[in-house]
């Protein structure tokens, strides 16, 4: 390569910093955990703000289809606000698009599970918690393991008060 063409990277204590490199890192950890598209979306829906949230992660699924962290926000949006057959839709899509393992099949099983809690027979939440119980402890998601066993506890109790 000629002399003229190289790169200078600048030089701390003897080491080069690789900017190329840090951007490229910094674009792989930019990607949102399951647990924190779910805090975002709960709460632009609690400040009414579901509808810019909404905006954001429709576009970033128009730019990418395969983007599970915009779709696992538009189902929470969409359960959160009871449209709850197509926020079943949704989670069954995102849950299909994850690889075994994935914290995203139990976040979407939770999304299913929470929306079944109030509106649906107990007996499917009870069984929706269980299958995001599984997921989580398979994806070692420790938030999403209490966070189904908190659901199920709930679920539970109140189908053995209404009995």
């Amino acid at each position: 390569m000629p002399a003229d063409c190289a790169l200078s990277l600048p030089e701390f204590g003897g080491v080069h910093l690789a900017l190329p490199a840090v951007l490229v890192l910094q674009a792989v950890v930019a990607t949102d955990r399951p647990a924190d598209v779910v805090r975002q979306a709960t709460h632009a829906v609690e400040v009414d703000s579901a509808g810019p949230a909404l905006a954001r992660w429709r576009a970033s699924l128009a730019r990418d289809s395969s983007d599970l962290g915009a779709l696992l926000g538009v189902a929470t949006i969409t359960r959160l606000t009871y449209e709850d057959a197509s926020a079943d839709r949704l989670y069954a899509m995102v849950a299909a698009a994850t690889a075994p393992g994935s914290s995203y099949a139990a976040w979407a099983a939770l999304g299913r599970a929470e929306s079944r809690l109030y509106h649906a027979p107990l007996d499917s939440a009870s069984a929706w918690f269980v299958t995001a119980v599984k997921a989580a402890r398979s994806a070692n998601d420790s938030v999403a393991v209490a966070q189904a066993l908190f659901g199920l506890t709930i679920s539970r109790l109140r189908r053995e008060s209404a009995a």
